[in-house]
């Protein structure tokens, strides 16, 4: 995961929730975000999409610190549909720092993939999401009601 890219490209792919904005360069995926304007979506850009996709692997890479490193992998573990505490990923990473979990799960750049919109606070609110209460509330619907978010990607890319 945290490799150095040097020539990233920028496109978009509109979703039932939003554009998002996609830098990758050749076979990974640097950033993800949600983009407050809509944009067209290259073919190729799909293509690449689709592809990766297809082939059931999707290289991400990004800078991060060993910290990070070990909470996205713990996030990538929590299932759609579930959701978890600020404080059970915390005791997941062998952390009491409750709001260092929640400082790196916002500088997440591909949140999408790995999913930080699933852990919410103890007390059952949402909490903040990078890209808005509202988006996150749409996912974690989406996903309770039995949806899956790589499905709605490759659909996008269809």
């Amino acid at each position: 995961m945290n490799q150095e890219l040097q020539n990233l490209s920028k496109g978009w792919i509109n979703t039932n929730f939003g554009c998002v904005e996609i830098l990758y360069e050749e076979e990974k995926i640097a950033h993800l975000s949600f983009s407050v304007e809509k944009h067209d979506t290259t073919d190729y850009l799909r293509k690449k999409m689709r592809d990766w996709f297809e082939s059931g692997k999707i290289n991400i890479s990004f800078h991060m610190t060993s910290f990070q490193e070990r909470i996205y992998k713990e996030l990538i573990k929590i299932n759609s549909g579930q959701r978890v505490s600020y404080e059970e990923l915390a005791s997941r990473v062998g952390s009491r720092a409750i709001r260092a979990v929640g400082s790196s799960m916002a500088k997440n750049q591909v949140a999408l993939f790995i999913p930080c919109h699933r852990v919410i606070r103890k007390n059952g609110d949402i909490g903040d999401y990078a890209g808005g209460k509202s988006v996150k509330r749409l996912l974690l619907d989406f996903e309770e009601q039995g949806g899956d978010l790589y499905e709605l990607f490759r659909n996008c890319c269809a």
